[in-house]
């Protein structure tokens, strides 16, 4: 009976999830890309996915977030939280997914609670900290190396720094109180920037599957 227990319970775990937040130009895509590419992990960027939406035909949602992306304002909860739900189900075996620039908002965090946090395991959140000048120079160079991105300019940098203090560190308090943030300097060296994250992230994987353990 116990042998059928246990094989039931593996048959309906959840995807599991590291929420990986910080200031814009961070480096959450950077880390979170080469992160995904050594280890399979799967890399969802919520601005990503809403810059693809923006551009694809058909979509119903491309003007509203084509309107927000110039403005420098976050996009509705529930466009960015059914882009990201339809991306997770085109994969639902994979080991884990690392979510970038997500969730940056209440409106995002409620939503999300809302929708899909009976869904999945947040296993934990990985918190970049660089300061706001180097991050500012960073989106300012990307933008002059030829990045595409409307948003890597001087003024919507503005907006969405004053964005990020206001809606998104309180977000990241939340999850401090809840014990699931690991937070990471990331004006480091790509390398040793790994280096850290690699065993911060197998402390959590290491720390959800003793937690399924007893739970089975």
């Amino acid at each position: 009976m116990e042998v059928i227990v246990r094989q039931a319970m593996m048959n309906v775990i959840k995807p599991k999830i590291v929420f990986v937040l910080g200031c814009p130009g961070s480096g959450k895509g950077t880390l979170c890309g080469t992160l995904a590419r050594k280890f399979n992990y799967r890399h969802l960027s919520a601005g990503e996915l809403l810059r693809k939406e923006k551009v694809k035909v058909g979509s119903k949602y491309a003007t509203t977030i084509d309107e927000h992306f110039r403005k420098g304002v976050m996009v509705p909860a529930e466009i960015t939280a059914t882009l990201l739900i339809r991306a997770i189900e085109k994969d639902p075996q994979a080991e884990l997914f690392l979510i970038d620039g997500y969730p940056v908002t209440k409106d995002n965090f409620d939503y999300w609670n809302k929708m899909m946090a009976s869904r999945v395991d947040l296993v934990g959140v990985l918190y970049l900290t660089a300061g706001e000048e180097v991050c500012r120079e960073r989106i300012l160079q990307r933008g002059a190396s030829g990045s595409g991105r409307e948003d890597d300019n001087e003024e919507v940098i503005r907006r969405r720094f004053r964005t990020y203090w206001t809606e998104s560190m309180p977000l990241i308090t939340i999850y401090q109180k809840q014990g699931l943030v690991k937070e990471v300097d990331s004006r480091k060296p790509l390398e040793a920037l790994l280096k850290d994250v690699e065993e911060i992230l197998q402390e959590l994987l290491n720390t959800h599957s003793t937690i399924l353990e007893k739970e089975m």
